[in-house]
């Protein structure tokens, strides 16, 4: 795992070379730049561990490529995908170094809107309040509801 702040200026350059500051592309890709090497890595581990002898059980039963991947393979990924997708939303969620650097006006992600209500000369207590339970209600309802589905296996 390595800190996101590694990638904002190669990543500034390319977006802002393409054209994409300031749009909620530059944010998605941004996140998914960050994301997508840990959640490779995390799931190739799990796959490595495969058992060889289960597909292979698999083909003399007839299955193909696709069948022993959707009825074998996928349903034993499940914790795995379900691991990778808490890790990939919650870090994605309360992102503030990308959101701030890629967008100035029209784009503003939770973080960055929380940050505006802290003033120089006054804190919004109410705003700030507000938007802090709304941004994180749906991270803790997200991963109690996922933690549940691994649990019951």
């Amino acid at each position: 795992m390595f800190s996101p702040s590694i990638l904002v200026l190669p990543l500034y350059q390319v977006f802002s070379t393409l054209g994409l500051l300031d749009t909620i592309w530059s944010i998605v890709l941004g996140h998914l730049a960050w994301v997508l090497p840990f959640s490779t890595l995390l799931l190739h581990s799990f796959l490595e561990e495969f058992s060889k002898e289960v597909e292979e059980a698999a083909q003399l039963d007839g299955l193909g490529v696709w069948g022993i991947f959707w009825k074998i393979v996928f349903p034993l990924l499940a914790p795995a995908v379900g691991v990778v997708g808490i890790f990939a939303f919650a870090s994605s969620w309360g992102e503030f170094l990308f959101a701030v650097s890629f967008s100035r006006t029209n784009i503003r992600t939770g973080p960055v809107q929380i940050s505006l209500t802290i003033s120089e000369y006054r804190i919004w207590w109410v705003c700030l309040l507000h938007q802090e339970f709304t941004g994180l209600f749906p991270q803790l309802f997200w991963q109690f509801y996922l933690i549940d589905i691994l649990q019951e296996g």
